[in-house]
């Protein structure tokens, strides 16, 4: 099987623990042909990659940050810097924003980050988001990683944050979409290349999080030392997989740990 039809690559996500750091792990893998393989062509096809993924995060800015160029932002950061502006007038906003920028996270904060309306936790009005902190820093900035708390369950997220421009009461929009499945397929990627998504939200590896992944199941046990050493030492790693009994039947991969920009500040 050719070089092109059997690269792979895998996409993580770890989330060390509720307050510390989101760690994507990138893995590239190669058949045992590898060392007869250009290894210039492989690099730049991890630069293409790269650059895709890099894309998409300053493409989901962009959409947050004309939600918080609109009129109508300015228009309610006006009106609640007044000293009967009422934040409870706004609490539906972000659901309907968040259609029509097609994003599957949004929220409005005020200037201490409050939650003044939420697309996908209505139910935190009035709570300080995480990411309160980190609002000024962050705004502007391509998209980043954050862990985001539903009723139920726990997504990854690329997040954007945003600054509302107006005389009036600060604004943040904090917006993005999820890191799953759906995400990854639409990255452009060179042909021949595949994504899978592990989010790390268990203190062990589990299997069934492993998002996208085609091949037979007992294969994916082999990936675990892979993605628990790069998630342990946050540095790249290499190691040749066998998949079966069968030597020729075997990927070299290599993991590429990418850190999320809030980490130094979350660490404990």
């Amino acid at each position: 099987m050719s070089f092109r039809t059997r690269l792979l690559l895998i996409i993580g996500t770890a989330v060390v623990a509720a307050c510390t750091a989101v760690t994507w792990t990138l893995l590239v893998t190669t058949t045992r042909a590898f060392e007869q393989l250009d290894e210039q062509r492989r690099l730049a096809l991890l630069e293409q990659f790269r650059r895709t993924f890099r894309s998409r995060t300053e493409e989901i800015a962009g959409r947050v940050r004309a939600i918080a160029e609109a009129e109508t932002s300015v228009r309610m950061a006006i009106d609640l810097s007044r000293p009967a502006g009422d934040p409870g007038a706004y609490v539906s906003d972000a659901e309907k924003l968040a259609a029509q920028h097609s994003l599957d996270f949004l929220e409005i904060l005020d200037g201490e980050g409050r939650i003044i309306s939420s697309a996908h936790s209505p139910e935190r009005f009035g709570y300080s988001d995480p990411l309160a902190g980190h609002l000024q820093r962050l705004s502007g900035q391509p998209a980043f990683l954050s862990k985001q708390e539903l009723r139920e369950e726990v997504r990854i997220g690329m997040i954007a944050a945003a600054t509302v421009s107006s005389a009036g009461s600060p604004l943040y929009i904090l917006g993005g979409e999820r890191l799953d499945e759906p995400f990854l397929s639409t990255l452009a990627l060179p042909e021949g290349m595949r994504l899978w998504l592990y989010p790390n939200l268990e203190p062990t590896f589990s299997p069934r999080l492993l998002a996208g992944f085609k091949e037979p199941a007992d294969r994916i046990g082999r990936l675990e030392p892979i993605v628990n050493t790069v998630m342990s030492s946050r540095r790249e790693y290499s190691s040749l997989v066998f998949w079966s009994n069968d030597n020729a039947d075997s990927d070299r991969i290599q993991a590429i740990p990418l850190e999320d920009t809030t980490s130094n500040s979350w660490a404990s």
